[in-house]
């Protein structure tokens, strides 16, 4: 998961017409009519999508594998209501609300949304912000006031700084940091669990490691032949110097990789991982 910076404010023009279209009728049938909300369609506009692919890097929100345009089960692009339509239905169209996910985070996140249980869920269906007798469209975006007070444990790519919420280990699994503070710690643990991270069985799980060991088996074969060449010439700084400008051409850090967090650690780290 890395920070990416959206503009709130500028929803693609085609997802702006159809929030315009549709949510008097959901005011009206929702709340004003009681109905109980069922699945809406109509956000996945052409421009909403291209958006999102285009600020993602076409990766997943969440865990940052490369989507795919197929229904790959895995590696489908969807796109994902950060708080569930199911309960949050005029969220249906807020850009804020929207992130490009795989299908795999997708399945596993469902209609979670940490700290609230089904039941308190239920009763945010029932009180969606109002002002003048309609929705008060001031308090949609993530970061208004209304939403941050919910206190959400579930990290937000776009409003939390979520490149140091986490730690990667050499197995592959995806931990909190352990040097962040409490709160922090604990919303890093419901995102992994929410998302379903620290499955070993998951495609996903298996995705990390292996580039964690084609890294260090490039990384490793760099050092063998230094070595090598030590041995045959004698030590000699210039060995040195150009074995760790080697290493580090390796691990490059790319925004368009997948992976690009778990990359970027490796880098940083580099000596743990060789």
């Amino acid at each position: 998961m890395r920070k990416i910076s959206k503009d709130f404010n500028n929803p693609p023009a085609d997802l702006q017409q159809k929030a315009k279209e549709e949510l008097p009728k959901l005011f009206e049938k929702y709340y004003q009519q009681k109905h109980t909300p069922k699945r809406i369609e109509g956000y996945n506009t052409p421009q909403t999508k291209e958006q999102l692919k285009g600020l993602y890097h076409n990766k997943c929100a969440f865990c940052e594998r490369k989507l795919s345009d197929n229904n790959d089960p895995n590696t489908g692009f969807t796109i994902e209501h950060y708080r569930p339509q199911t309960f949050y239905y005029w969220l249906a169209y807020e850009w804020s609300n929207l992130l490009p996910v795989c299908g795999e985070c997708n399945g596993k996140k469902g209609d979670k949304f940490p700290p609230f249980i089904s039941s308190q869920l239920n009763k945010k269906r029932e009180n969606p912000p109002i002002a003048n007798n309609y929705f008060d469209e001031t308090q949609f975006l993530a970061n208004s006031t209304t939403l941050l007070a919910e206190n959400p444990q579930l990290l937000h790519p776009e409003i939390d700084d979520v490149e140091n919420f986490f730690v990667f280990e050499l197995t592959g699994n995806i931990i909190p940091n352990p040097n962040n503070k409490p709160e922090d710690i604990k919303r890093a643990k419901e995102t992994i669990r929410v998302l379903g991270w620290e499955d070993e069985g998951r495609p996903l799980f298996k995705a990390r490691k292996k580039i964690i060991d084609e890294l260090q088996a490039r990384c490793r074969a760099v050092s063998l032949d230094v070595a090598k060449l030590v041995v045959q010439n004698g030590f000699d700084t210039k060995y040195l110097y150009g074995y760790m400008e080697l290493i580090r051409d390796l691990v490059t850090i790319d925004d368009t990789h997948s992976f690009t967090l778990l990359r970027k650690q490796i880098s940083n780290e580099i000596e743990t991982f060789i």
